[in-house]
């Protein structure tokens, strides 16, 4: 099975939203566990 031009383009942007998509779920997760944390310390000083 030979990919066409266009069948390959639309691989690459899918390929490129599926890395995108799990860099930004990354990211989140490291924000969010550094929001989750701040909120936890911030809980036990008051």
């Amino acid at each position: 099975m030979g990919l066409s031009r266009e069948n390959f383009e639309l691989w690459k942007v899918k390929m490129e939203a599926i890395l995108m998509f799990g860099l930004m779920d990354k990211t989140w997760s490291v924000v969010i566990g550094c929001l989750r944390d701040k909120e936890l310390s911030e809980m036990t000083l008051k």
